[in-house]
């Protein structure tokens, strides 16, 4: 499956991370979803009802990174993998998962996983 809708740079503040001070302030993390779906059935019909809403993929996204509380960003970006699979009708989930300021001697740091719904 290659079609695919992209949703970048869904800004988030949550509480991520293992030490003690990450514990206590959330931060900010930064979230790109690639969707793949059938979009020909969109396509075909021009109705919404036969898709996946990118508005409310990125809202239940943002809602669920802001009310977690992880150690990993592993662990998050496994678990928002797992959730939009079961929320919506995909074929399979591309999420980059950023955060940004983490390592001093970078501007980014991050993790990048692909899912599939089989």
């Amino acid at each position: 499956m290659q079609d695919h809708l992209f949703i970048e740079s869904i800004e988030c503040e949550t509480i991520i991370g293992c030490l003690a001070w990450e514990r206590q302030v959330k931060q900010k993390v930064v979230v790109d979803l690639t969707l793949f779906m059938d979009i020909a059935s969109v396509a075909k019909s021009d109705d919404l009802n036969t898709g996946v809403d990118y508005v409310a993929a990125a809202e239940w996204t943002k809602a669920f990174v802001e009310k977690s509380d992880y150690k990993y960003i592993e662990t998050l970006v496994h678990d928002l993998a797992d959730g939009l699979l079961a929320a919506f009708t995909l074929h399979s989930v591309k999420i980059r998962l950023n955060k940004p300021g983490a390592v001093a001697v970078a501007k980014n740091v991050g993790v990048e996983i692909y899912r599939s719904s089989s």
